[in-house]
């Protein structure tokens, strides 16, 4: 149950942003008119009216609704009541309390990151942001032949430049994740969304173009979305990957049994020779790249409501590598990126979904934490990232400049 007070500020809210514009019923403008307040600017019961009530739990109602969406405008979130259906939040209002989030997450391991200057934003990729804005159908298959139609035709544009590129880089042109990696940071709207290890480049982001235009609460802050790897493990790429694994791992040891009847070798001999490590590590040597292709194309991809590749930190990278270090914005930014099917429901909404079809709680899940800061602290923040050695230039490598850079610091050494 809310109380007046809190249901008055959503009401008056609702009020400054268009809905004083058009002409109230006149029992409610006459209600309106009649209310009074205490010393803390909050109304007094006694004069609230049946109908006011009745508007004010009304408005109250949509904010425990889906954001409306309409056609060719992404949906929004219009209060942090509203963002509490789909993320456990945490609000972040004095330098006091950002210290104290800092300190704890700067150096987490195994959590990502995604920060957003507006709190009211829903987590839509590029692509889907095209292709709501564009009015596009909500069509799976339209969506996925569209994504399948840039992977080709990124690899043939300007004679085959990309394909060329990433063979030369001992990267395979036909990992469909390379592509759209590529293309996804040199500005192509793709379905991958960017999160990162590093909370410094989240709060970089989300401090990137801050905005001090709105008038309701929501639009006072930034966030910080915050995601345990653990609760999205089932849906890595990697895990898919090593699982085709296993049937390479198992394809070897047959034929290594075979061939060692033939030369007189016991199936006991070989399986001593071949643990369980090596034989991994043989079936990652020998099919790990052809493994990561077909996991990768988007064929694959697209089999699964959602999922997620990174190659930061994982221990069997140099073996069995998704190729996504193909630029150095990824590298400097320690991108992750998560991919979703759908052409226009947000990721929180795809997560939200996937839950439920499962035979998950609706009522008690969240898709994932998220701590919305204040913005009249995005000063104290920028200062903070400065000193770290965080800004434009690091977030945004320029090639010219980084070789140029080299160049005058070794005559300045010389001499």
């Amino acid at each position: 149950m809310y109380d007046l007070s809190t249901k008055y500020k959503f009401f008056k809210e609702w009020l400054n942003n268009g809905g004083k514009d058009n002409p109230l019923p006149p029992n409610l403008a006459v209600s309106i008119e009649k209310l009074e307040f205490d010393a803390n600017g909050d109304p007094k019961p006694e004069s609230v009216s049946p109908v006011l009530n009745s508007a004010m739990l009304a408005i109250l109602g949509s904010h425990f609704s889906n954001p409306y969406q309409l056609q060719g405008n992404l949906s929004e979130y219009q209060s942090l009541l509203q963002k509490d259906f789909y993320f456990e939040q945490y609000s972040i209002l004095t330098e006091e309390d950002f210290e104290k989030f800092y300190t704890e997450f700067y150096e987490s391991n195994k959590i990502i990151f995604r920060g957003v200057p507006e709190a009211k934003w829903r987590l839509y990729n590029s692509l889907q942001r095209h292709w709501i804005k564009t009015e596009k159908k909500n069509n799976l298959e339209k969506y996925k032949s569209y994504v399948k139609s840039l992977t080709d035709n990124a690899r043939i544009e300007n004679n085959d430049l990309l394909k060329k590129f990433l063979r030369k880089n001992n990267i395979n042109p036909d990992n469909d994740v390379a592509i759209l990696s590529f293309l996804q940071h040199y500005g192509c709207p793709t379905p991958m969304l960017d999160w990162t290890y590093n909370l410094d480049c989240a709060l970089f982001f989300a401090t990137e173009n801050v905005t001090t235009t709105g008038r309701k609460e929501i639009d006072e802050f930034i966030s910080i979305y915050f995601l345990e790897e653990e609760h999205i493990k089932e849906t890595s790429l990697r895990i898919i990957t090593e699982n085709v694994l296993k049937s390479y791992e198992e394809k070897i040891q047959k034929e290594t049994i075979e061939n060692g009847k033939k030369e007189g070798i016991t199936k006991e001999e070989i399986s001593k020779f071949f643990s369980p490590v090596r034989l991994a590590l043989t079936a990652k040597m020998l099919y790990g790249k052809l493994a990561i292709t077909g996991a990768c194309r988007v064929d694959s991809i697209f089999m699964n409501p959602m999922s997620y590749f990174s190659d930061v930190d994982e221990d069997v990278v140099d073996l069995i590598p998704f190729s996504l270090n193909n630029n150095l914005n990824v590298v400097n930014q320690n991108g992750i990126f998560i991919f979703s099917n759908h052409p226009v429901n947000s990721l929180e909404e795809v997560g939200v979904n996937s839950h439920v079809e499962d035979g998950g709680d609706r009522d008690v899940y969240r898709f994932c934490k998220c701590y919305n800061i204040h913005k009249t602290l995005v000063p104290h923040i920028l200062q903070k990232l400065e000193s770290m050695g965080v800004n434009y230039e690091s977030i945004y490598p320029n090639p010219v400049k980084l070789v140029g850079s080299v160049f005058e610091n070794t005559e300045k050494n010389i001499g």
